[in-house]
């Protein structure tokens, strides 16, 4: 897999995430990796998940399979479910990229979307303005959005989908970068909804507050660039302050089984004219910081450090992040609200 390095956000042929960088080449061809720069990392598994028999899975009404767009008010937004069982699984891809970043071509096997649904049921969708995660890139399934975008309007998108479609929970939400805010947001705002999540290398408030005064320096070195937008003009941008302001005001998670796994493997240098040279070991220290913040918001949350991977986790090691889905599937068909 190839990866360029210098622009932060996960994978996406025009798309910018939140955490470090990696520049991001024309929307019709995607790269992947926000922090990596290099080929791709071998995965693997660092846990097992546990076994899960017609005893220990709540059937709901079956459901069938879907891969469409439904009206949620005047626009449209692409969702795909597939698998039976309770709790649903919603997967949220960093900014910028859609659905297929759970079953991506580009990433290591096997991901993560279909080894969910060998056991519940599961379901990503597509943001306004993301990119597809293949070879040759595409534009969203969704309808386009004025830009920039905050947790907030993302949450209720998402809400909104999941009623149109009559997807109802509980859902376990396992949310990758720029899509931890819209999780949190989501479970502040439904909590009723929510019953665990996993955090996969996920931007947060915590970050800035790390960052401290090379805050502003973080902002120029992930905005997206003018060429972006030239070729994209809907591709889905993040007002990074207005969005952790959000989370900032209702930082508290509510008590549920929560995994948060963090990247370890460093973050490449900038190219960017005028950046401290050291924004990249600064930006590494302060996520892992910050990660150590968000796994202590929830008791008995389990934080997974060894994920022998850069910022795209689901990618280049899909076998830790399913089995940290279906260990909190687990524990929330066990009735716990902790995951020990």
């Amino acid at each position: 897999m190839s990866r360029s390095a210098d622009h932060l956000a996960v994978s996406g042929s025009a798309r910018r995430d939140a955490i470090p960088r990696v520049t991001k080449p024309s929307v019709a061809v995607l790269v992947v990796g926000v922090v990596l720069l290099g080929g791709a990392c071998a995965s693997t598994p660092t846990s097992t998940a546990p076994s899960m028999d017609s005893a220990t899975a709540p059937a709901t009404a079956d459901r069938a399979d879907l891969a469409r767009t439904f009206d949620i008010g005047g626009r449209e937004m692409y969702l795909e479910c597939t698998g039976h069982g309770s709790p649903t699984v919603i997967l949220i891809s960093g900014g910028g990229i859609a659905a297929d970043l759970w079953d991506s071509p580009l990433g290591e096997q096997p991901t993560v979307h279909p080894t969910i649904a060998e056991e519940t049921r599961v379901c990503a969708y597509d943001r306004p303005g993301t990119t597809r995660a293949r070879a040759e890139g595409g534009p969203s399934r969704s309808d386009p959005v004025p830009q920039p975008v905050t947790p907030s309007r993302s949450a209720a998108d998402l809400h909104a989908l999941m009623e149109a479609a009559g997807e109802s929970g509980p859902f376990v939400l396992a949310a990758h970068s720029y899509g931890g805010l819209v999780a949190r947001y989501y479970a502040h705002e439904y909590p009723d909804d929510v019953a665990g999540m996993v955090l996969v290398d996920s931007f947060s408030p915590e970050l800035r507050d790390a960052m401290a005064d090379l805050w502003p320096s973080w902002i120029a070195w992930n905005t997206t660039p003018a060429e972006i937008i030239v070729e994209y003009p809907d591709y889905e941008r993040v007002d990074f302050d207005a969005a952790l302001d959000e989370i900032e005001a209702n930082r508290s998670i509510h008590p549920m089984p929560l995994v948060v796994l963090t990247a370890d493997q460093p973050y490449p240098a900038p190219t960017q004219p005028g950046l401290p040279a050291d924004i990249h070991v600064v930006t590494r220290d302060a996520q892992d910081v910050s990660q150590r913040q968000v796994a202590q918001l929830v008791p008995g949350a389990e934080h997974i450090t060894e994920t022998d991977s850069g910022h795209d986790i689901m990618l280049e090691n899909p076998v830790l992040v399913s089995d940290s889905i279906l260990e909190v599937v687990a524990a929330v068909r066990q009735g716990r609200n902790t995951m020990r």
